[in-house]
């Protein structure tokens, strides 16, 4: 086991998740359109994004998601946006 994250959830689902490079940090993306940050060593969430959702559609998933650098991540969503947050 390389973290366990601190969530109250009983369930939690992710369509993805990368590591940083330095495997200090844990990046997911859920299909509510969140993408989370997370702190391997005690699994504290350090920061969390929206992912864009297309006006009159009912939902969308975070189906990919990459650390670009050590300010920067990105992600894909199933309305096809591709996304790049700043931290």
């Amino acid at each position: 086991m390389q973290a366990e994250l601190q969530t109250s959830l009983k369930f939690i689902e992710f369509n993805d998740s990368s590591f940083s490079a330095d495997g200090k940090k844990i990046l997911t993306g859920l299909p509510n359109r969140k993408i989370q940050l997370w702190q391997v060593i005690d699994g504290e969430l350090l920061a969390e994004w929206q992912a864009h959702k297309i006006e009159g559609k009912y939902r969308s998933s975070v189906l990919a998601v990459a650390m670009l650098n050590s300010k920067q991540i990105a992600s894909i969503n199933s309305d096809g946006m591709y996304e790049i947050f700043e931290f």
